[in-house]
């Protein structure tokens, strides 16, 4: 059962509770935190809760810049980006910093193209709605680091 240990030594396992999401399973692992699929008990919704790994929240420098990813988050509206729903600081009721964005369901641009070469008529639109979303996060500011197709909306 995979968890995150956060600098308080509280673990976050699958089937836990997390404030009023429930954690159904781990979507993604990465240097920065860990991404659950969660359902917020009080509206059933399912939503993505992202934690940030504990060197992440032990380090001044690497915990304000995912405080500054939550600010982001805020700024942008695009319907190709995931939208952040809400914020919890590590002094919340759960000990955890985390961040509760959208759920969407699909697959990955990596995914997608696992499954083999994209026709032109399929790659195209793909390609350009991925610039039209850089276009929209450069135009306000936003460096974007790590483009990855794994990143994203689903194809």
């Amino acid at each position: 059962m995979a968890h995150v240990d956060n600098p308080k030594g509280m673990t976050v396992s699958v089937g836990d509770q997390l404030d009023h999401y429930r954690i159904e399973d781990v979507v993604a692992a990465g240097r920065a935190a860990t991404t659950f699929r969660a359902t917020d008990v009080l509206t059933n919704r399912t939503v993505a809760l992202v934690i940030p790994n504990p060197e992440i929240e032990a380090d001044p420098v690497l915990s304000g810049r995912f405080q500054r990813e939550e600010e982001i988050d805020k700024a942008l509206d695009h319907p190709g980006l995931i939208k952040l729903i809400e914020k919890h600081a590590r002094e919340s009721a759960s000990g955890h910093s985390y961040l509760v964005r959208e759920w969407f369901d699909g697959i990955s641009l990596r995914e997608l193209l696992a499954k083999g070469k994209l026709a032109p008529e399929r790659a195209i639109p793909i390609t350009v709605s991925i610039c039209e979303i850089a276009d929209y996060v450069h135009s306000h500011g936003v460096v974007l680091r790590d483009l990855e197709p794994d990143l994203g909306r689903g194809a």
